[in-house]
């Protein structure tokens, strides 16, 4: 049997595994089915490591099928590879327009290694409109954004990265599953959320290691046979364990 004799059940599974701009490169033209079968399924759209051309191709046939954009449930976008990609597509479209979110990813914002939050206004009114209008957007992997806990709160966000340890924000976003923080000093961490009645009755604590940029929680008694010390480790003990 040939890839075309395939029935449309088959094709579409298929589809799940392949980048939207392959999709639509390889089938578009192929005959009428696969016309109107890549323009009737759930689309995942990755722009990392995607050729100038191949993102100025697919992006323009986006403009020209509007309908195209309720498809896509998955977006990834970069400047990793290519300064200002990501700029580009927000002059192009607006982002609440994909209503159908069920991810987004914007890497390297704007393509530095200063750590900082700069960001248009224009960008920042973007993204907050986008993540309230939303309803289907359960993942934002963005940690170069300032967001406000209001807008997470609002939204259904559950997959969250932030920039950097925010108590405040961190209570008030009580719908998040998940959270990332790309930069947390270690004091900042609490070791009782981990901790639970049944560890209590049982004795058990937890104290936690940071050593450069790499944290460690174990508990207390200490599990393994072996302890490793380095000269950049430092210990940091729960109230509990008096120092052991």
């Amino acid at each position: 049997m040939q890839f075309e004799q395939l029935p449309n059940e088959i094709l579409i599974e298929c589809f799940q595994y392949l980048n939207a701009p392959d999709i639509f490169y390889s089938f578009d033209r192929l005959n009428y089915r696969f016309y109107i079968l890549i323009r009737d399924i759930h689309l995942r759209l990755n722009f990392e490591q995607v050729k100038k051309s191949s993102f100025n191709e697919f992006c323009q046939t986006i403009r020209i099928n509007p309908r195209i954009k309720q498809n896509i449930i998955y977006l990834k976008l970069s400047n990793i590879d290519l300064r200002g990609r990501i700029e580009s597509f927000f002059s192009l479209f607006v982002l609440n327009e994909f209503i159908n979110f069920r991810s987004l990813s914007a890497i390297d914002m704007h393509h530095d290694d200063t750590k900082q939050n700069y960001h248009t206004e224009q960008e920042q009114e973007q993204v907050s409109s986008m993540l309230t209008l939303l309803p289907s957007l359960y993942r934002f992997y963005a940690p170069e954004w300032r967001l406000e806990a209001q807008v997470i709160s609002k939204s259904k966000i559950q997959v969250l990265s932030l920039w950097k340890y925010d108590l405040t924000f961190l209570c008030e976003i009580s719908s998040v599953t998940s959270l990332r923080i790309r930069f947390c000093n270690a004091r900042q961490l609490q070791l009782s959320p981990f901790q639970t009645d049944f560890w209590y009755q049982h004795n058990w604590y937890i104290n936690y290691v940071v050593d450069n940029e790499f944290t460690s929680v174990y508990t207390i008694p200490y599990s393994f046979t072996h302890y490793t010390l380095t000269p950049t480790m430092k210990k940091y003990n729960s109230p509990s364990t008096n120092g052991v």
